[in-house]
């Protein structure tokens, strides 16, 4: 288990990367490893969606040079800041090895879905666009699926962020 008092998220992962290059010579994850040491952002806010109450949201990112991240979104009853930062980190590392010119991008919001219609997960997503609007579109941040979240909830904020930035294809 993680522990947030003697080291970071991102410590976490450069660690096992670091025991996986040695066991097969792959000095250049160690690398990519060590060059993201801390998140560009790391993003905590609070949704306040009617019907369901007030939920915590995080989106964590790890982007370089400026380019756009992308990762999944995901609603999960146990989610916190550090498993974003975390599965972000992943997410950059795995960009950067397949050559993809993204950073690494996660967002979670804590939230059982399995208690959720369908309309308030619609409802969820809509408020994780909104809170997140000023980093999260289609040249910053790209936002995909990831637990409990598909087709549906990335149309909600699609149409959410096209509202808010009022260009809409919806």
């Amino acid at each position: 288990m993680f522990d947030p008092v003697t080291a970071s998220p991102a410590d976490d992962v450069r660690q096992r990367m670091a025991q996986l290059a040695r066991a097969d010579g792959a000095r250049k994850l160690i690398t990519a490893a060590n060059s993201l040491a801390e998140p560009s952002q790391r993003l905590e806010r609070t949704l306040d969606v009617e019907g369901v109450g007030e939920l915590p949201a995080f989106r964590v990112r790890f982007a370089q040079g400026g380019e756009p991240t992308k990762g999944g979104i995901r609603f999960d009853a146990e989610a916190d800041a550090s498993e974003a930062e975390r599965l972000a980190l992943l997410m950059a590392l795995k960009c950067a090895l397949t050559g993809l010119p993204f950073g690494g991008g996660k967002g979670a919001v804590k939230v059982d879905a399995r208690k959720l219609s369908q309309s308030q997960r619609d409802e969820v997503a809509r408020a994780y666009a909104r809170a997140f609007s000023d980093i999260v579109g289609p040249d910053t941040d790209v936002p995909a699926p990831d637990i409990a979240t598909g087709a549906a909830e990335m149309d909600a904020i699609r149409r959410e962020l096209g509202y808010e930035k009022g260009s809409s294809r919806a």
